[in-house]
C-alpha cells in the first residue's frame, strides 16, 4: 500500500493469499482470546460456610475489604460522570473534509506505445497499468461555513458519511493547496484505516487482488505516530486495462471511540450512535430523570421497561453498566464512496476528480490519561488472580465436605455415591429401571460387580455410552 507523498509499494502476485491467510489467522486470533476471556472466573464473592473452616479472621477481612471497594467504585463513578458532564454537554464540533479521488494511466494500448491493440501477440512485456490517488484536505473555516450554507439541505446526508458532489458525478476544479490559515492536520489524523475493494472476481484481476488496505501503524515510544503515517494523499498502482468499479471505506479514528448502539439501548438514549463515556453519562441522567434510584442505596436502580429490554432484570447495580453494555456496541460502518478506475481515452482526453465531502466529529480529549493505562492493567491482573483464588477455594471446600461426608458414615456415604454413579450409568446407557429392589438402591447387583469382557463393563453398549460422555465431557458440557 502506498504512503504518503506520492510514493506506493507494489503488492505481490500472490496478495489475495496473503491476505486470507491473514484475515483467518486474525480470525482465530480474536476467537481464542474471546474463548479465553469466557473461561475467565468473575466470581469474587467468598463461599458461605468457608470462615468456619479457615483459621483467623481473613474471611472477614475480605468480606469487609469488598464492601469497601463496591463503596469505592461507587464514588469512582460518580467522580467519572461528573467529569463526564461538561463534555457530555459541551457541542460537539465537526470539521469538513473535502475528498478528491483521480487516476491516470500508462501502457495502454490506446496510448501510442509500441503494444498494437489488434495484435494477438504481445512480446514486448509491457503491461497496461493504473495508478489512483486520493487526496484529503481540512476545509478552513471561511469555506467550511461557505460549503455548509450552500449544501444545507444535504448536510444531514454528510453528516452520515454519503458521499456529495457539488457539481454532478465529478468537478472540474483540481484540488487546491492548502493554505496558511488551514488546519494543521493531515487527511490520514482523521482515519485508523482505507480501504479499497473492486467490484471485480479475483480470478479476472491481473494480479488476483479484490482488496488494497492501509492501516495506521501502532505509536512509537512517546505517543508519537512514525512521518510515514502523517499525510495528505494516498496513491496506489495496479495492472488493468479495463474500467473497474470499486469502493473506498474510511474507517474513522476517534477517541473516544463512537460506537453504534443497538435498538433497545438507543430506545433509552434517543440516539443511535455515541461513545462509551456519554453512554454511561447518559443512562446515569435518564436514571436521574425518571427517578429509578433506590433511597436505601443510590447505586441500585429499578429498570423501567427500555432498561429491562436493555439489562434484563428488575434491578441492576450502576457500577456494573459499562461492563453490562458491551454487548449492546459495535464498531460504526465506514464512510463508503464509490469511484470507477477509467482507463479510456475518453475520460483521460480532459480527466476530471471526484469529489466527496465529508463531516467528522472532532476527537475529545482522552477519559484515561496514558500514565494510568499500566496501573489499570496491573489492577485487571489483580482482580483476575483473586477469580482464581476464590475458584480455588470453592473446589477445596467441595473437597472438604466430600471428604467431611465419607469420615462420619463411609458405608452409608459409599451407598449413596453408587447409586448415583448407577443412575448416571443407567441414564447415559439409556436403560434406566433395570435393577429392583434393595440390591438396586445399593448399587451392588452381581452383574455391575462382575468384570472382563464377559461382564457389563465389557459390553459394546457401555464403550458407546463412556465414549459418549468423554466426547461431552471435552465440549465442557460435563465432567466426570
Amino acid at each position: 500500500m502506498s504512503t504518503a507523498h506520492g510514493s506506493h509499494i507494489q503488492k505481490p502476485q500472490n496478495v489475495a493469499e496473503e491476505q486470507s491467510r491473514e484475515n483467518a489467522r486474525r480470525a482465530a486470533e480474536a476467537h481464542a482470546a474471546a474463548k479465553r476471556r469466557s473461561e475467565r472466573p468473575t466470581d469474587k464473592t467468598m463461599p458461605e460456610g468457608v470462615e468456619d473452616l479457615i483459621v483467623g479472621d481473613g474471611v472477614h477481612q475480605y468480606k469487609r475489604l469488598r464492601e469497601v471497594e463496591r463503596k469505592l467504585d461507587a464514588v469512582m463513578m460518580r467522580k467519572q460522570l461528573d467529569q463526564l458532564e461538561p463534555l457530555h454537554n459541551a457541542v460537539k464540533k465537526y470539521v469538513t473534509l473535502r475528498v478528491w479521488i483521480s487516476n491516470t494511466v500508462e501502457n495502454q494500448p490506446w496510448q501510442g506505445s509500441q503494444m498494437d491493440e489488434n495484435a494477438f501477440d504481445f512480446t514486448m512485456g509491457v503491461e497496461a497499468t493504473y495508478k489512483v490517488k486520493i487526496e484529503g484536505r481540512v476545509l478552513p473555516d471561511e469555506q467550511e461555513d461557505d460549503a455548509s450554507e450552500k449544501d444545507s439541505d444535504d448536510e444531514e446526508e454528510e453528516a452520515n458519511g454519503e458521499a456529495m458532489d457539488h457539481d454532478g458525478e465529478t468537478a472540474a476544479q483540481a484540488p487546491k493547496p492548502a493554505s496558511s490559515r488551514q488546519m494543521k492536520t493531515k487527511f490520514s489524523h482523521f482515519f485508523k484505516s482505507i480501504t479499497v475493494d473492486f467490484d471485480r472476481n479475483k480470478n479476472l484481476q491481473p494480479d488476483s487482488t479484490t482488496q488494497i488496505e492501509w492501516k495506521k501503524p501502532q505509536l512509537q515510544p512517546g505517543g508519537i505516530l512514525p512521518p510515514a503515517a502523517d499525510f495528505d494523499c494516498l496513491e496506489f498502482e495496479r495492472k488493468s486495462d479495463e474500467n473497474i468499479n470499486c469502493s473506498i471505506n474510511f474507517y474513522r479514528d476517534e477517541t473516544p471511540e463512537r460506537m453504534q448502539l443497538s435498538k433497545e439501548l438507543a430506545a433509552v438514549l434517543d440516539t443511535e450512535e455515541d461513545d462509551r463515556p456519554s453512554v454511561i453519562m447518559g443512562l446515569w441522567e435518564y436514571i436521574k430523570a425518571m427517578g429509578l434510584s433506590q433511597d436505601d442505596d443510590k447505586r441500585v436502580f429499578q429498570c423501567d421497561d427500555k432498561l429491562r429490554a436493555v439489562f434484563g432484570v428488575e434491578t441492576f447495580y450502576f457500577p456494573h453498566v459499562p461492563q453490562a453494555i458491551i454487548s449492546h456496541l459495535t464498531p460504526l460502518h465506514p464512510f463508503t464512496v464509490p469511484y470507477t478506475i477509467r482507463v479510456d481515452p475518453e475520460y483521460h482526453a480532459t480527466p476530471t476528480p471526484t469529489i466527496y465531502t465529508l463531516r467528522l466529529p472532532v476527537s475529545g480529549p482522552p477519559i484515561t490519561h496514558p500514565r494510568d493505562i499500566n496501573t489499570l492493567k496491573q489492577l485487571s491482573l489483580y482482580d483476575e488472580h483473586i477469580c482464581l483464588l476464590i475458584q480455588a477455594l470453592n473446589a477445596s471446600q467441595r473437597k472438604h465436605s466430600f471428604l467431611a461426608g465419607f469420615a462420619k458414615d463411609p458405608v452409608t456415604f459409599t451407598r449413596r455415591w453408587m447409586s448415583s454413579q448407577k443412575r448416571d450409568l443407567e441414564i447415559v446407557l439409556g436403560e434406566g429401571g433395570r435393577m429392583e429392589g434393595d440390591v438396586a438402591a445399593m448399587g451392588l447387583g452381581s452383574e455391575w460387580r462382575r468384570g472382563g469382557e464377559g461382564g457389563v463393563w465389557g459390553t459394546e453398549q457401555v464403550r458407546e455410552g463412556v465414549g459418549l460422555l468423554v466426547q461431552k465431557a471435552g465440549k465442557g458440557e460435563r465432567g466426570f
